[in-house]
C-alpha cells in the first residue's frame, strides 16, 4: 500500500495560517474589555478625567453607603460598594451620579440619592509669566486668557513657544501670536492642564 505523504507547500500554508489563527487569539485575549483609554476621551470643561478626586455620598435610604473619598483611576473608572464599578472620566458629576444610581438600584437598594462633588479645580501657568502657578478654573478659559490670568508674559518670553500639556498626556504647542489674531489658534484649557511658557532664545 502506497504511503501518502503531504506536499511541503501544504504543510508550509497550514502552518502559517496555524500562527496567525493563534496571534490573532493572543491578541484578543489582551485587548482591554469594557472602559475606552483616558486619553481617547473628549474633555470639556465639565467632564472630570483621571486622577481627579470625587466625594460620593449617598442619601434617601435607611442605612446608607458610607461617603467614598477617591481619585479617579488609571482606567477612568471608581470604586463603589459592594465590589461595583462605573466609568468616570469623560463625564459630568450629574452623568457620574445617574451611573452609579443605576449600577446600585435596584440590585442593591429599593432607592437611593447619589451626590458627587469635586474639589476645587485648578489649571497650572508656569514659565515667564508674572505671576506664575495655580489657577481657580471658573470655566471657559483659553490658552491666552489662562496666562492673562497669570500677569501675562515677562519680557522674555517665547509668545510663539507656549507648551499646553492635558492632564491625559496629550501636548499641544500653541503660537499665542496667532492665537490673538485668529481664535481658532486660542486652545480651551481644561481643569488639571499645565501651560508651559518658555524663554525667548533671542
Amino acid at each position: 500500500m502506497k504511503k501518502f505523504t503531504m506536499p511541503r507547500w501544504l504543510i508550509l500554508v497550514s502552518l502559517i495560517a496555524l500562527g496567525s489563527l493563534n496571534l490573532r487569539a493572543a491578541d484578543e485575549a489582551v485587548k482591554p474589555a469594557g472602559n475606552p483609554p483616558a486619553a481617547t476621551l473628549k474633555l470639556t470643561g465639565e467632564t472630570l478625567q483621571v486622577s481627579e478626586k470625587l466625594t460620593i455620598e449617598f442619601t434617601d435610604v435607611s442605612t446608607p453607603p458610607a461617603p467614598i473619598t477617591q481619585n479617579i483611576h488609571d482606567d477612568g473608572t471608581i470604586s463603589l460598594p459592594f465590589n461595583e464599578s462605573v466609568v468616570a472620566a469623560g463625564k459630568t458629576k450629574s452623568q457620574i451620579s445617574d451611573a452609579i444610581q443605576k449600577a446600585l438600584v435596584p440590585k442593591y437598594f429599593k432607592r437611593l440619592t447619589v451626590i458627587v462633588k469635586t474639589e476645587d479645580r485648578h489649571f497650572y501657568v508656569g514659565g515667564e509669566v508674572r505671576t506664575p502657578g495655580r489657577v481657580l478654573y471658573a470655566g471657559d478659559v483659553t490658552v491666552t486668557k489662562a496666562i492673562q490670568a497669570a500677569g501675562d508674559f515677562t519680557d522674555f518670553a517665547s509668545r510663539k513657544n507656549v507648551e499646553l500639556t492635558r492632564l491625559n498626556g496629550e501636548r499641544i504647542i500653541v503660537n499665542c501670536k496667532k492665537a490673538l489674531d485668529d481664535a481658532k489658534f486660542d486652545f480651551p484649557v481644561y481643569p488639571g492642564d499645565k501651560i508651559r511658557v518658555r524663554r525667548s532664545l533671542y
